[in-house]
């Protein structure tokens, strides 16, 4: 028997639907067969790659630790400023120094306290959760700062009983007590279509 619509526009809407749903679930099955593919390559490279990695960082350190060593031999008279040695291999050594300041614990309480404001960076924003509230700032108040109020719509859909209403997005089908309260939230108009 065929499927009764309350408009065409319902059953385009149907239609839509219906296709977001089936290509929903052949998205949602590629992410999972590219998932399982991940995970079957970090098992299979996974291992290598963590000991390249560990024999890699191993190695700098080693060398970063040869160039503190042996300063005096690398970077003779070296002072504040950039430094670099090229080694007949093709690689660089980098030197650098510079001055910082070491961030203590108390400088903000400190200088408020102090009143070193040059110090002391300020920011200032709009709270806007305050503005929207309109028993304390109606229309007419926003106004005066150059704001106003929009109503805004907002179209969406769900695919009921699906496994995922959106692509990416695992959402649990609705329980009984949620359907019937969205159902009574809906539009008179869009009621029973089918």
């Amino acid at each position: 028997m065929a499927q009764k619509y309350e408009t065409p526009i319902h059953e385009a809407a149907e239609q839509l639907l219906a296709e977001i749903a089936a290509t929903s679930g052949k998205l949602e099955e590629k992410v999972a067969l590219a998932n399982a593919a991940l995970l079957e390559v970090e098992g299979h490279w996974g291992r290598e790659l963590a000991l390249l990695r560990e024999r890699l960082g191993k190695l700098a350190a080693a060398l970063k630790d040869l160039e503190k060593e042996h300063k005096e031999v690398f970077w003779p008279g070296a002072g504040f400023g950039s430094w670099s040695i090229k080694l007949p291999g093709g690689g660089k050594l980098l030197y650098s120094q510079a001055e910082h300041v070491v961030k203590g614990r108390q400088v903000l309480r400190l200088a408020q306290l102090y009143g070193f404001e040059e110090v002391l960076r300020r920011t200032v924003a709009v709270d806007w959760e305050v503005l929207a509230d309109k028993q304390e700032w109606p229309d007419e108040a926003l106004a005066v700062l150059g704001a106003h109020r929009k109503t805004e719509e907002l179209f969406d859909y769900e695919i009921v009983g699906a496994a995922s209403s959106r692509p990416g997005r695992v959402e649990p089908a609705p329980t009984e007590k949620e359907s019937v309260g969205r159902e009574s939230a809906a539009h008179p108009a869009v009621k029973g279509g089918k």
